[in-house]
């Protein structure tokens, strides 16, 4: 009986040894896991580690750049407040010029107008002279623009009542520009007429005065028919066309406008050329059929008077 028990006992003591053996296998093997997950878990931390200290590096950079702005942006505020101070000296500056410029725009308006009354001061008087029975140059030309106007008047009242010229179109003239013009050109409803029966008037005058021009002009400053050497066709060249294409053009100037709007017995201008020359221009009315339509003017140098 006793040796069934020993034979008992020892029978669980192997099982209890076995048992035991295989808990230790097992917590080795938890023990192997354990470590390799800690050592697997020591890796990822030293990673994350080494990631944290270049996102601390990042900061630090960005915290330096951050100051750069800041700076940047301190040193942009103090430019454009200078700019500022700048721009509003400059708008003094300039206003008080405008201010100087206005003023002087005024004193030479003045000066203008008050050389403008001494010629026509000046005018009157030689005008005045002209018409003074006297030998003189302005005499001489008074005298011959007197009667080119009275010749040209006359032929065109004579052409208004054979039904060569319709007075409507005379008076009221349409001016249509020529294509291509420069200066511009225009042709009207008695251009055709004026180019074949004003220069037996207007061209024996150059010879015989010794004038640079001799010419009738309406009352719209308009020159239908000019002396023949300043009659050419346009070229195209403006400074061609300019000096040698002179008819068919509006005049709009001080000097062509007055020529051919004055009423006066006579208008002696002195003025200074588009093509440079410094002229006489004497001018009287032209009538047709007692109705005023415009004006014969002579040009001529005033080293002649």
């Amino acid at each position: 009986m006793v040796a069934g028990e020993v034979r008992q006992l020892a029978g669980r003591t192997a099982d209890a040894t076995r048992n035991v053996e295989a808990l230790v296998g097992d917590i080795g093997d938890s023990s192997h896991r354990v470590v390799d997950t800690i050592g697997h878990l020591m890796q990822r931390v030293g990673d994350r580690a080494k990631e944290m200290s270049k996102v601390g590096e990042q900061l630090t950079e960005m915290t330096g750049n951050f100051d750069q702005v800041e700076s940047e942006i301190r040193s942009i505020a103090e430019a454009m407040e200078d700019t500022n101070q700048h721009s509003q000296r400059v708008a003094g500056t300039l206003t008080t010029l405008e201010s100087e410029t206005e003023q002087g725009n005024r004193d030479m308006h003045g000066l203008a107008t008050q050389a403008r009354s001494l010629m026509e001061g000046a005018e009157a008087v030689d005008g005045a002279l002209a018409q003074q029975r006297l030998e003189g140059r302005h005499q001489q030309v008074f005298g011959a623009a007197r009667k080119a106007a009275a010749a040209l008047g006359s032929l065109l009242e004579s052409a208004i009542k054979r039904g060569e010229l319709d007075e409507q179109t005379l008076f009221h003239a349409t001016y249509t520009p020529i294509p291509g013009t420069n200066p511009p050109q225009h042709l009207t409803g008695f251009v055709s007429y004026t180019d074949e029966h004003f220069p037996a008037i207007q061209e024996p005058l150059l010879e015989q005065l010794g004038v640079a021009y001799a010419i009738g002009i309406d009352r719209r400053g308009y020159i239908p028919t000019h002396n023949q050497s300043v009659s050419q066709p346009p070229s195209g060249d403006y400074d061609h066309d300019l000096k040698f294409c002179r008819n068919r053009r509006i005049y709009e100037d001080p000097t062509g406008q007055r020529c051919g709007s004055h009423e006066e017995t006579l208008l002696l201008q002195t003025y200074k050329r588009d093509t440079g020359e410094i002229m006489h221009d004497l001018s009287v009315p032209i009538y047709v059929a007692g109705k005023h339509w415009g004006g014969f003017r002579i040009g001529y140098k005033p080293e002649a008077a």
